[in-house]
């Protein structure tokens, strides 16, 4: 019954149709609604005698017409309609859609709440003016319109709009869509220049990618030669040539160089290959792991002769016995603190010969004082401490002890680069642990050399370091990035699962930054015509997470990443389980399957554009940014993309005190003075501090702070 009442006044027409729907037998629905019906010609003629103001008809229209119908349209002013169709888009602009498209635009004008909202105004009966708010960043002409004459007030209103809207989308205040935006700020499916968006819908929250990595065998090897504080003290093995680094760790100093290509006779490849897969695997278990390593390598560690070739008869030692022998046969002085050892009692620790103590064996007394001295013999104290549930300890009497010292294992590929170290092993305190007295028959002395051992101890750093360069400098060449720092490049691509002592979180937050500015320098230059609305709006979807992860997977950012754990007990160097050894070793696969979550895609992003600020300024972080996808205006410099006017226009007096006292001369006058401008004040003549604030990204003083800092890069008319 409302309805019905509500309809009479303002839905129906001459030439609809109502229909009233009353439930069966309700005997009060339809004495109300007869009541209704009756009274309406009374109604009727009420209000239309009534005195005072009626609503006006339009021409040709009935004088009989019901109090608030909607006009008819006129058929001249039908046959006078026009219709703008964007070539580019097929997009359609009609009378019928011209006014909600104004409206629509001043309603996305921000305003505080002591500021009218900006509205369009209309005047003029059959020939309508438009008049757009003077907060909208338009030249004097483009903010009043006058619209043809037309048969209807409503006919000439929708004209007029017609007229501003083609205006506007030739000013690129509208989109070849013929709207002023773009969809909810972050969900457009296009960013700022209008290129299309991936769609990130169909992306996993955890990816599996096939990540760049150096690690392979394949046909063709490389000699990479280790040394250690000016020593060569091993070859490093494997399918890919490294590049050549160096790197600090432990107070010691370790260049990795690519010599030459290994080559081995036809015949003899496949046996001399193995051999060092069987050697690199003993010392990675000795030195490293210690634990056995049962997949197939994909790189050796081997040892060289003075010439810097592999010492296969060292490797063949440590083959036939890769545990060591109980033969001490030819061990002299000089042997001690070069000897490496291992206790019987204590499977797979390192331990180097300090000293052979002829004078005591496993029978005799501990002196008092001493860590032995609770037992009545030293075969006493070391049965009890080796001794296990399933194991027996091993105590010879029948020789001499010995002095030795554990050596440390390195199961980490943690290291600093040398811009980061800050000469932080000078304050590091090097702890050199006690020597401890074992029986010498209870010992294998082993066949891997000092310098052997030393080049295994730092075996998982220097691989780490390598796959670091390597997938930075792939990264580089693949993605077209400027010369980033290697380091800062490392950095922002490392993830927090990694747990190094970087990652990319700090990057990520300046990059985040960087973004923005370049990015909203870039929308305010590209649209001058637009209000600090729409260019909120379009700055968003160019810095949005939804934008910056469709870009990376465009550009396949996820290959160089880098998400592997520093811990190495178990030895990640190898090949696949499920892999078919004989292709890797006909073909080079340069890379291995990593899983990380999709969001690390957009961080990685950020954290290069931080790493790129940090390396060349905002300059390299222009290259950096169009190199992967993003709206940042191109390359090009911003002093010669934004070039000043060469004249400068001075201020009015009445802001002289103001410019003094900032200590600051204004190449423009006019600037500033746009900056001090409320929206309540703005004019057609002078626009108000909004798109200022824009690029400032703050209230009032921010923005004349950006001013005077001179970002305001633009030419105006």
């Amino acid at each position: 019954m409302v309805g019905y009442v509500q309809s009479r006044g303002r839905a129906r027409t001459k030439s609809s149709s109502f229909v009233i729907m009353v439930q069966s037998g309700h005997a009060a629905h339809l004495s109300r609604y007869a009541m209704f019906l009756s009274s309406e010609p009374e109604l009727k003629r009420v209000y239309q005698t009534r005195e005072g103001p009626t609503r006006p008809t339009s021409p040709g229209s009935s004088s009989d017409s019901e109090e608030g119908e909607l006009e008819e349209d006129d058929p001249e002013d039908v046959a006078a309609r026009e219709r703008y169709i964007v070539p580019s888009t097929g997009a359609v602009l009609t009378y019928g859609t011209a006014i909600g498209l104004i409206n629509y635009l001043c309603s996305l004008i921000p305003h505080d709440a002591y500021t009218a909202p900006p509205t369009p105004k209309y005047s003029g009966d059959y020939a309508s003016m438009l008049e757009l708010p003077a907060s909208l960043p338009l030249p004097i002409d483009k903010l009043v319109y006058c619209g043809p004459p037309r048969n209807s007030k409503r006919e000439a209103k929708r004209a007029v709009a017609f007229l501003a809207v083609k205006a506007l989308h030739k000013l690129d205040v509208f989109d070849d869509y013929l709207l002023p935006t773009t969809g909810s700020k972050g969900r457009s499916e296009y960013d700022a220049d209008g290129r299309k968006l991936l769609d990130v819908s169909v992306i996993p929250e955890i990816l599996h990618v096939d990540v760049r990595d150096p690690w392979t065998l394949g046909p063709r090897l490389r000699m990479h030669v280790v040394t250690i504080d000016g020593v060569d003290c091993a070859g490093l093995i494997t399918g890919t040539q490294l590049p050549a680094f160096e790197l600090i760790s432990e107070g010691r100093h370790i260049t990795v160089r690519c010599t030459d290509e290994l080559v081995f006779d036809a015949d003899e490849e496949w046996e001399k290959l193995r051999t060092l897969e069987e050697y690199t695997k003993a010392g990675t278990w000795f030195c490293v792991t210690g634990r056995p390593i049962t997949l197939p390598m994909t790189c050796f560690l081997v040892p060289l002769t003075e010439h810097n070739c592999i010492d296969f008869e060292a490797v063949q030692r440590v083959v036939d016995e890769p545990h060591g022998t109980y033969d001490w046969t030819g061990v002299t002085e000089a042997d001690y603190g070069h000897l490496m050892l291992m206790n019987s009692n204590q499977f797979g620790r390192a331990l180097i010969l300090r000293n052979v103590r002829y004078d005591l064996t496993a029978r005799s007394v501990p002196p008092p004082g001493s860590r032995e001295s609770t037992h009545a013999t030293y075969e006493e104290y070391f049965v009890q401490r080796w001794t296990r549930k399933n194991r027996e300890a091993y105590v010879p009497t029948d020789c001499p002890l010995i002095e030795v010292q554990s050596l440390p294992r390195h199961p980490s590929g943690l290291y600093r680069p040398v811009e980061r170290l800050l000469d932080i092993d000078k304050y590091r305190k090097h702890t050199v642990p006690p020597a401890s007295l074992v029986p010498m028959g209870a010992c294998r002395r082993t066949h891997f050399s000092e310098n052997v051992y030393t080049a295994f101890l730092f075996l998982p750093r220097i691989c780490r370091r390598a796959t670091d360069l390597y997938r930075a400098r792939q990264a580089r060449f693949e993605l077209g990035l400027p010369p980033i720092v290697d380091d800062l490049l490392i950095e922002s691509s490392t993830l927090p699962t990694t747990n190094a002592k970087w990652n990319n979180q700090r990057l990520e937050t300046l990059g985040d930054s960087v973004l923005k500015l370049v990015a909203t320098v870039h929308v305010m230059n590209k649209f001058p015509h637009r209000h600090e609305g729409q260019l909120s709006q379009l700055r968003q979807s160019s810095v949005s997470n939804r934008t910056l992860l469709a870009r990376a997977k465009e550009i396949g950012l996820e290959r160089f990443l880098t998400s592997e754990g520093q811990n190495v007990h178990i030895w990640r160097y190898t090949i696949p389980e499920q892999a078919d050894v004989l292709l890797h070793m006909l073909h080079s696969f340069h890379s291995v399957q990593r899983a990380f979550p999709r969001r690390s895609l957009q961080d990685c992003m950020e954290a290069t554009l931080g790493a790129a600020f940090l390396t060349g300024g905002v300059e390299m972080a222009l290259r950096t940014g169009d190199a992967l996808g993003m709206s940042v205006g191109g390359p090009i410099p911003w002093s010669v993309r934004y070039s000043r006017p060469p004249e400068s226009l001075p201020i009015p007096p009445l802001f002289a005190d103001l410019q003094a006292a900032m200590g600051y001369e204004f190449h423009r006058g006019q600037l500033l003075i746009e900056a001090v401008t409320h929206p309540s004040f703005a004019t057609s003549a002078s626009a108000s501090y909004q798109r200022l604030e824009f690029l400032g990204d703050g209230e009032c003083c921010d923005t004349l702070s950006e001013v005077c800092s001179d970002l305001i890069f633009r030419s105006r008319d």
